[in-house]
């Protein structure tokens, strides 16, 4: 056969017929999703048969060790759903990794390995990774980013709505009477905009600075989160000069070549120039007596006489800019 073998082939129909019947009798968090969990077996097998380059005894064995080692240690956590003990997990699941590092120890005797000593990694590390990726998919928790179940999304997990799940896991609904996440309002939920609330969830009245949303002639609106470049980071701030439509960005340090965002009230913009050009926001300083000595007020920022500043977020007296050191002399 071409792509997966008749043995893979014939495993998934064999899990999908376990899936079914355990469907059938009831009581099942997820359902249909036998080929999703398939397709998840199936790329863990890759990933294992990928770590050995050298198709030998060894690998082979070692491949099928850790395959038994997934199951028991499956096996060990669906018990304890059924009945929890912590001892008895905690017992199963160290026989489960003392019987694998055994297996992985006779098949290092048998013949040459690509490693030596893997059996921490592969029997422990990665099958536990494994496990924890299957219990969020048949196990639902809403808010731990695994789509599953009956959840619409799971904080970005969505085709449908990415950036607006809300934390019950649902897509946002506009007109069940709750203001969500990206709604101005909902119903008589309108705080933003009392008794002006459109059939579409947004304020009949137009947004101002300070409501939460980006509106038309607004770069931003009650964080730095829409503040453009991703380069700014958490350092963008998002300021409201004070009228409708009127929200801009900021940045207190150093903007580089090709962003224009304002400095920050209380900060002021100087030009660094070649030969890497960018513009420096600084403290401003009115006079002397803002500085501590022995630094200068240099009419807009405090500069220490022959100081050196390592980075390029403090501006050179000079105005040059050497990557790595500005020197005030």
């Amino acid at each position: 056969m071409t792509g997966r073998t008749a043995s893979c082939v014939g495993a998934g129909s064999h899990l999908a017929g376990r899936f079914a019947g355990a469907e059938r009798r009831g009581g099942c968090a997820t359902v249909g999703d036998a080929a999703e969990i398939n397709d998840l077996v199936d790329g863990y097998a890759s990933t294992v048969a990928s770590t050995y380059s050298t198709r030998n005894a060894c690998a082979l064995a070692k491949i099928e060790a850790e395959g038994r080692q997934f199951e028991r240690v499956m096996r060990a956590y669906a018990r304890d759903l059924i009945r929890a003990d912590a001892a008895r997990l905690a017992a199963a699941l160290a026989a489960a990794d003392a019987q694998c590092f055994s297996d992985f120890a006779t098949a290092e005797t048998g013949g040459p390995c690509d490693y030596m000593g893997n059996a921490p990694r592969e029997c422990r590390e990665r099958v536990n990774v494994w496990v924890a990726d299957f219990r969020r998919r048949l196990l639902p928790v809403c808010g731990d980013g695994v789509r599953a179940g009956s959840e619409e999304c799971d904080r970005n997990d969505s085709a449908s709505c990415p950036d607006t799940c809300t934390t019950s896991c649902r897509c946002p609904v506009c007109g069940n009477g709750v203001r969500e996440l990206g709604e101005h309002c909902d119903g008589t939920d309108d705080a933003l905009c009392p008794g002006q609330c459109n059939a579409d969830c947004t304020c009949a009245t137009p947004g101002f600075c300070g409501d939460g949303f980006v509106d038309s002639g607004e770069q931003c609106d009650g964080s730095g989160a829409a503040c453009g470049d991703s380069s700014l980071g958490s350092e963008a701030s998002c300021v409201a000069p004070g009228g409708p439509g009127e929200c801009r960005c900021c940045y207190a340090y150093c903007q580089f070549l090709g962003i224009s965002l304002p400095c920050c009230p209380g900060f002021a913009c100087i030009p660094v120039v070649a030969p890497h050009a960018t513009t420096a926001c600084v403290p401003m300083c009115a006079s002397a007596a803002d500085c501590t000595s022995p630094a200068v007020c240099a009419g807009i920022c405090c500069l220490p006489p022959g100081a050196s500043y390592v980075g390029a977020t403090v501006p050179c007296c000079t105005g040059m800019y050497d990557p790595g050191t500005q020197t005030c002399g």
